[in-house]
């Protein structure tokens, strides 16, 4: 399989179904290269007509070929895919997915919900356009995930996600900022990252995540409000600092001049209609 287009819109319901399965990283990238090898052969449906018959969508790849997508590129094996038919059965992604010609060639059909899930991607902002390139460089679901939320976010004014801490953050840091550089890196934008305390239950953790680049227009007292007592992280492909998530100084990004952040903010916003 050829191509020069290594772009993908995926469902972002369908999207974080995928990310939050619990599968292993490899299997989410061979997933996401699956979805991408029906797109490029035009087998889901682009208008408000789901696939009646999924079964008119069955397709396949040779794994070799799907391997040097998304990887991985070094295994010379069936092995990757294998494992991914078995952490597959029963998510309900799949009415059938199975290897022949000696495990040389995959073959799937999806579900009719993917289906669904897909037909509905072009009727509002609910999904992220992947860089299939970038898919495959993402080797943590970390990074992976923070992609996918970021590519959901593409052309959002003021895009902001949050995560929950599932461990001690002493325990996240190092993976949270590795994978959050690397993200900075592909899409061209800040993170700043606000350690915040979660009001509810016990009081666990979460990560509040705003990006800054070109085209987002963040009301100056928007970026700084953070939770009370919350630590705030600048993160981009220049390195990580914990800054002071009260001085509009801290967001300069680029080569823009820190004292000209809150100025700046301020000529960014959309012009109001008097």
């Amino acid at each position: 399989m050829t191509t020069n287009n290594t772009n993908v819109s995926i469902s972002f319901e369908l999207l974080e179904n995928i990310l939050t399965a619990g599968f292993s990283i490899t299997t989410t990238r061979l997933l996401i290269g699956i979805i991408y090898v029906q797109d490029r052969a035009d087998l889901w449906r682009s208008d408000d007509l789901y696939m009646a018959q999924p079964e008119e969508a069955e397709t396949w790849e040779f794994g070799s070929e799907l391997r040097k997508l998304v990887g991985p590129t070094k295994a010379n094996s069936a092995a990757p895919l294998i494992k991914l038919i078995a952490e597959v059965q029963g998510s309900g992604l799949f009415d059938r997915i199975v290897m022949s010609d000696r495990n040389h060639r995959i073959h799937w059909r999806f579900s009719p919900a993917v289906h669904e899930k897909m037909a509905l991607r072009w009727f509002s902002e609910a999904f992220a356009l992947l860089n299939i390139e970038h898919v495959a460089a993402c080797r943590t679901m970390e990074t992976l995930n923070f992609y996918c939320r970021a590519r959901n976010l593409r052309k959002h004014p003021i895009p902001e996600f949050v995560i929950p801490l599932d461990k001690r953050w002493c325990d996240s840091r190092r993976a949270v900022f590795k994978a959050l550089t690397q993200v900075a890196g592909m899409i061209g934008t800040t993170f700043f990252i606000g350690l915040e305390w979660e009001r509810r239950g016990e009081g666990t953790q979460r990560l509040r995540i705003r990006l800054r680049h070109k085209g987002t227009t963040w009301y100056p007292d928007k970026i700084r409000y953070w939770e009370l007592n919350a630590r705030v992280f600048k993160i981009s492909v220049s390195g990580e600092m914990e800054i002071d998530g009260r001085d509009f100084r801290h967001y300069a990004i680029g080569n823009e001049d820190p004292a000209q952040v809150e100025a700046n903010l301020r000529k960014n916003l959309p012009s109001r209609r008097k």
